[in-house]
C-alpha cells in the first residue's frame, strides 16, 4: 500500500480542454513584469511566451556555443535509455564539446546533453547523494563550482530577466540532442523539476504534455511522495522534513541565519546592548539546534542507498522463487493481455493481470524489479510513435530518479481515460518560443529537428500578427534572430538537432510578492 501523500497545493488546476495562454513580453501588447508575476508565477499557471524575452539570448547556435565553451572542454552527456528515452538515471559520460557537436551533426542520437554536475561537487558524496539531490536540492551552484558549460552560458546569456522579478536563478541549463531519424521524436519521459522553468527553444520542435502537481499520487512516481506543498513543490521521503516550500534546506537556512546572528551579536556587544545580545543569543541557540537536527551528509544517504539495495536484492530473490512456482499457472494466460493498460498500475504483465483477477497471490515487488518491468514493457510499440525502442542497453543498471513516472511513454495516452487524471495539456513550441512552467508541473518533452514546414512556419511567424494557437494545443511560433545569424541556420535544424536553454529559478512561496517572492532573504543572499 502506498504511503499517504499530503496535498497542500493551492495553485492553478486546469480543467479538461485547457491550453496555456500565449502572451508577449515585448511590443505594444507586452505583459509587464509585475503582471507576469501576478497572473502566472504566483498562481502557478503555465504560459507560452511568443516573441522571446526582452533580453532575448540572440546568437545561440551550435557554432556560437562551440566558440563559447571550447571544442576541448568536457561536457557530461546522458546515454539514451534502453526503452528509447532519456532521464533513466544512466551514468553520464564526459565528452569534448567539439566531439558532441560533430556527432550530433552526423546524426548520432544515442546521447543527450542535459544538466551538468558542478565540477567541484560531482561524485563528491557518491552517486546516491547526487541522485537524491539532483532534483530535490534546489540550492544554486556556487560560481566556483559551476560546470564549464554553465560558466559559458552564464557569461554570454542574460541571467536575470526582468520578468523573473525577485526570483533567484538556481541553474542555467542546455538541452541538446538529435532525433534518431527524420521526423522521429526523442522523449524525456514524464517527470517534474523542482524549479520554476523558463524553457527557451533554440532549434527543432518541442512538444510538451503537461499535468499539474496535485496529480502526483496518480502518476506513479518512482520516489515515495510525501507532500505537495502549496506552491506545487513535490517532496519525497525521507527528505520531507528537511526542505522548505521554496526548495531551501532547513539546515542551510539555519546555518545562514547563524552567520547573520553572530554578526548582529558582535554589533550589539560593541554597543554595550546586553538585552539585545541576550535575545540574539537565544535565537542563535535555536538556529544551531536546527542545524544539528536536520543536517544530512553524504554518508548517511549512501548508507540508506546500500540498505535499499540489500532489501531490493532480497525482494528480487523472493520474486524469482515465486515466479518458478507459478510458471505453470501462467501458461494459459491470454497473450493478448500482456500489453493491457491499467491507469492505476502502469502496464500489466500476465502475472499482474492474474494477480488482479485473483488467480495468483501478489508477489513481493522490489523497486528495481518494477523499474525493469516498466522498461521492458515500454518497448512494446515505442517505434510506432517514432519515440525509439530498445537499443540494447542493460536495463538492470538503470535506476529511474525519484521525480520520474514509471508509466512508459507508450502508456501516457491511456491516462486520459482515468477520471482522476484526464487528458494533458499539449503545447508545441518552435524556435524563439518559451514555456513558463512552475516548479513540479509534470511534463513529458518530445523533441525532434525541424523539417521544411517547421522552418517555413518559423519564418512566416516573424509577422507579429501570426496566429498563436493550434488545434492540438498551443503552437507558438516566431523566428528568432539567432537562426538568422548563423552561417547556415537551417542545416542543423534539418539534420534533426534540437536545442533549448532552460532557466531554473528557486520556486517562490504562494505568499510572496514580485519583489520578495520568498519568505526571507536567504535566496537573495545567494543571488549570482
Amino acid at each position: 500500500m502506498a504511503s499517504p501523500c499530503e496535498i497542500e497545493y493551492t495553485g492553478f488546476r486546469p480543467e479538461a480542454g485547457w491550453s496555456p495562454s500565449v502572451i508577449r513580453l515585448t511590443g505594444p501588447d507586452a505583459v509587464s513584469p509585475e503582471a507576469f508575476y501576478r497572473d502566472y508565477v504566483r498562481p502557478r499557471c503555465p504560459v507560452v511566451i511568443a516573441g522571446g524575452l526582452p533580453e532575448r539570448p540572440d546568437g545561440v547556435t551550435l557554432d556560437a556555443l562551440l566558440a563559447w565553451v571550447g571544442a576541448d572542454t568536457p561536457v557530461l552527456t546522458e546515454p539514451r535509455g534502453a526503452h528509447g528515452h532519456f532521464g533513466t538515471g544512466a551514468a553520464r559520460v564526459a565528452q569534448p564539446f567539439g566531439a558532441v557537436v560533430r556527432r550530433l551533426r552526423a546524426g548520432d542520437a544515442s546521447f543527450y546533453v542535459t544538466t551538468q554536475y558542478g565540477a567541484s561537487t560531482a561524485g563528491e558524496h557518491g552517486d546516491a547523494y547526487d541522485d537524491a539531490h539532483e532534483e530535490t536540492d534546489a540550492d544554486a551552484t556556487p560560481p566556483d563550482q559551476r560546470s564549464a558549460l554553465e560558466q559559458a552560458l552564464v557569461k554570454h546569456l542574460p541571467t536575470q530577466p526582468a520578468h523573473a522579478g525577485g526570483l533567484v536563478l538556481a541553474d542555467l541549463n542546455l538541452w541538446l540532442g538529435a532525433a534518431a531519424r527524420p521526423g522521429a521524436w526523442s522523449s524525456s519521459g514524464l517527470h517534474h523539476d523542482a524549479q520554476d522553468n523558463l524553457y527557451c527553444v533554440m532549434l527543432g520542435t518541442k512538444r510538451f504534455r503537461l499535468y499539474a502537481p496535485h496529480l502526483a499520487p496518480q502518476l506513479h512516481l518512482t520516489g515515495d511522495v510525501a507532500a505537495v506543498k502549496p506552491n506545487g513543490l513535490i517532496l519525497y521521503r525521507p527528505h520531507v522534513a528537511t526542505l522548505r516550500e521554496d526548495g531551501a534546506h532547513v539546515a542551510d537556512v539555519a546555518q545562514w541565519r547563524i552567520g547573520q546572528l553572530e554578526a548582529a551579536i558582535s554589533d550589539a556587544d560593541a554597543r554595550g546592548d546586553a538585552a539585545a545580545v541576550a535575545a540574539l543569543e537565544a535565537e542563535l541557540e535555536v538556529a544551531m539546534d536546527v542545524v544539528a537536527e536536520h543536517a544530512l551528509d553524504g554518508s548517511d544517504l549512501e548508507d540508506d542507498a546500500q540498505d535499499d539495495d540489500a532489501e531490493a536484492d532480497d525482494a528480487e530473490a523472493d520474486d524469482a522463487e515465486a515466479d518458478d512456482a507459478d510458471d505453470a499457472k501462467l501458461d494459459d494466460a491470454d497473450a493478448s493481455t500482456i500489453d493491457e493498460y491499467d491507469p492505476r498500475g502502469c502496464f500489466l504483465t500476465a502475472r499482474t493481470i492474474a494477480e488482479r483477477d485473483g488467480r495468483l497471490a501478489p508477489a513481493p515487488a522490489s523497486r528495481d524489479a518494477k523499474r525493469r518491468k516498466v522498461a521492458d514493457d515500454a518497448d512494446v510499440d515505442a517505434d510506432a510513435e517514432g519515440l525509439g525502442g530498445n537499443d540494447g542497453a542493460d536495463t538492470s543498471t538503470e535506476r529511474l530518479p525519484d521525480h520520474f513516472s514509471q508509466i512508459p511513454i507508450t502508456g501516457l495516452d491511456a491516462l486520459a481515460d482515468d477520471p482522476e487524471v484526464g487528458p494533458p495539456a499539449i503545447v508545441t513550441l518552435t524556435p524563439g518560443q518559451i514555456l513558463y512552467l512552475p516548479a513540479s508541473w509534470f511534463h513529458e518533452v518530445a523533441s525532434r529537428g525541424a523539417d521544411a514546414a517547421d522552418i517555413a512556419g518559423a519564418a512566416d511567424a516573424a509577422d507579429p500578427k501570426a496566429p498563436d494557437t493550434h488545434a492540438a494545443g498551443v503552437d507558438a511560433t516566431n523566428a528568432p534572430a539567432a537562426l538568422a545569424e548563423a552561417a547556415d541556420p537551417d542545416a542543423d535544424a534539418r539534420s534533426g538537432i534540437h536545442m533549448a536553454i532552460s532557466y531554473w529559478f528557486h520556486p517562490p512561496t504562494t505568499t510572496g510578492s514580485f519583489e520578495m517572492p520568498y519568505g526571507d532573504a536567504y535566496w537573495r543572499s545567494h543571488r549570482r
